[in-house]
């Protein structure tokens, strides 16, 4: 737990038309499709089309930051951070490193009111560090904490009345890996009460399995708790990031296990989403990250995979 289709094509023919990356004007590597007009028809067997976005978010975040993570998370080949109430990056640093952060928009008195909104928007939205916005009191770990749903859309609602930049500043939501019947001695909401496309740009979502197992072991707790429970079955519509376990019972390999485990389902036709075969990757918890060489360099090499 985190404390703190471009022409109806499939994704084989997207690559095959040449593809290329670009810089969109907010500085993180966007996707773009090189025009294709038409698609052969599908052969037996293979999946139905998937209509591919014209631009898709590539980003590397650190989550959860405590103060000092900036210039560690540039050296990594990081992109974005955002923070929550444990903690957040310096935004004025960030911009001067030329990375992004998510604006966290928070209430004086309770959630954010659309006047509150409207002013971190404004202060924001036209700085270069501005990579999208959330709201730790509603968007983090809603499937847990369970901020009411039409707080959640009315917040949505009035970032994007004030910066409908949807593709540069996402608003982004949080999730735990949390099902009521799992935990039968509490009251988690879970994602079956908690989980919507109208309050999110972007998703991010934890799965944090024991670092020190085997491989196959902390495949199949990712697949057990996260893949079938969550992901294979709810995000249908806006790009979704893992949030990679980065902490204490690190051993080498295990970044790279979580994330070719990733790189593997959301680019399969398992995966039922618009952003399929692109993937995005964010990580926890720069605490953990700072403290360990071995794991930093690591995660290096799989943000230059990301990023390629």
């Amino acid at each position: 737990m985190d404390n703190n289709r471009k022409n109806g094509m499939t994704r084989r023919d997207f690559l095959a038309t040449g593809a290329v990356v670009a810089t969109a004007i907010s500085g993180f590597p966007l996707v773009r499709t090189s025009g294709a007009e038409s698609v052969r028809p599908l052969r037996v067997g293979e999946a139905e089309p998937v209509k591919l976005p014209a631009e898709i978010r590539r980003m590397a975040i650190l989550g959860t930051c405590l103060p000092g993570c900036e210039e560690m998370w540039k050296q990594l080949g990081g992109t974005h951070f955002y923070g929550n109430r444990f903690g957040w990056p310096d935004y004025n640093k960030v911009e001067r490193l030329g990375m992004k952060v998510f604006v966290n928009i928070r209430g004086e008195h309770g959630y954010p009111t659309e006047l509150e909104i409207k002013r971190r928007v404004e202060e924001w939205k036209d700085r270069p560090v501005c990579g999208g916005y959330w709201c730790d009191q509603l968007g983090h770990e809603p499937d847990i904490t369970n901020p009411p749903l039409h707080e959640r859309i009315r917040f949505y609602k009035a970032v994007r009345k004030y910066d409908a930049d949807r593709q540069n500043h996402p608003v982004m939501e949080m999730f735990d890996m949390t099902e009521a019947n799992d935990f039968p001695d509490n009251r988690y909401p879970g994602w079956a009460n908690a989980f919507s496309d109208k309050t999110h740009d972007l998703l991010l979502f934890d799965c944090y399995p024991p670092l020190d197992k085997s491989d196959e072991e902390i495949r199949q707790t990712i697949k057990r708790v996260a893949w079938d429970s969550f992901i294979s079955k709810y995000p249908h519509k806006h790009q979704v990031i893992p949030q990679i376990a980065a902490y204490g019972n690190y051993r080498r390999g295990s970044i790279w296990v979580q994330y070719n485990y990733w790189k593997e389902k959301l680019g399969s036709p398992e995966f039922d989403n618009p952003y399929r075969g692109v993937i995005g990757i964010c990580f926890y918890k720069d605490e953990t990250v700072r403290k360990n060489a071995e794991m930093r360099e690591e995660i290096k090499r799989v943000i230059s995979d990301v990023m390629k």
